[in-house]
């Protein structure tokens, strides 16, 4: 992939976990996590994941190590190591 893609799915993502945390278009970064998303708590978790699975189908519930992802970053990786995105 290259550089403008991968910045094309970082914004994707961020936009995801944005909806799912009901914050404002444009407020996270890739490198944005738990401890800087006050949202992102244990129900925030739930919201990201069912937001990931709306967009991205039913095989997300399969990937066990997505709800202890850390942070923006950790949920694209394992989004691309799982061909996701």
């Amino acid at each position: 992939m290259n550089s403008k893609v991968d910045i094309n799915i970082e914004r994707e993502v961020c936009g995801i976990i944005e909806n799912a945390l009901d914050l404002e278009a444009g407020s996270i970064s890739i490198e944005d996590s738990k401890k800087t998303i006050e949202q992102w708590d244990s129900l925030g978790v739930l919201s990201i994941l069912g937001a990931l699975e709306e967009k991205y189908g039913n095989e997300i519930t399969s990937i066990n190590d997505l709800p202890s992802a850390e942070s923006v970053k950790d949920i694209v990786e394992i989004l691309k190591s799982h061909k996701i995105i």
